[in-house]
């Protein structure tokens, strides 16, 4: 059955149906998001780090937290590497700096062990991945076998897994 063919289920704290109807804004592209894997361990301190992150000193920060339930993957630069995890997601929209927010969420997820996602905003170093990702060495050796050229590295990812 499709979802669309239920009637909807709502409560006062949960609405469940395509994210264009829970979600009633107009989509602007070119906003900005972390998104992070926490170790499902340290899931509920880290939201509430970052919650209390919001409350406290970036109260400009008006785009929720998304949160969500990923299971454990073998791929070898996975941000779920052999890891049960929450993903933890933050936002902010175009015209607001929000890198002094962003640079103070990813200090706090780096404290859980967190791994970014590689699509969205992230700060990692290349010894970060190194550390983070067990395989990462592996998996430079593995990009220079099939790649010698390096023609599918763009710089960022010179830097990181050239």
């Amino acid at each position: 059955m499709d979802i669309t063919d239920a009637a909807p289920m709502e409560s006062e704290f949960e609405k469940i149906a395509y994210s264009s109807e829970v979600y009633p804004i107009e989509y602007v592209p070119n906003f900005v998001e972390l998104e992070y894997a926490v170790p499902l361990e340290h899931g509920k301190a880290a939201v509430r780090a970052v919650r209390d992150l919001m409350l406290n000193k970036h109260t400009n920060c008006i785009y929720p937290i998304e949160y969500r339930f990923t299971a454990g993957d073998p791929a070898w630069i996975s941000p779920f590497h052999h890891q049960d995890s929450i993903t933890l997601s933050v936002s902010g929209g175009p015209g607001v700096d929000y890198w002094a927010f962003l640079k103070d969420v990813d200090q706090i997820l780096r404290g859980y062990d967190s791994r970014p996602h590689w699509g969205k905003m992230h700060f990692l170093d290349t010894d970060d991945v190194t550390q983070l990702y067990p395989r990462a060495n592996d998996f430079r050796q593995l990009r220079r076998e099939l790649d010698p050229k390096g023609r599918f590295l763009n710089d960022h990812l010179k830097l990181l897994l050239g």
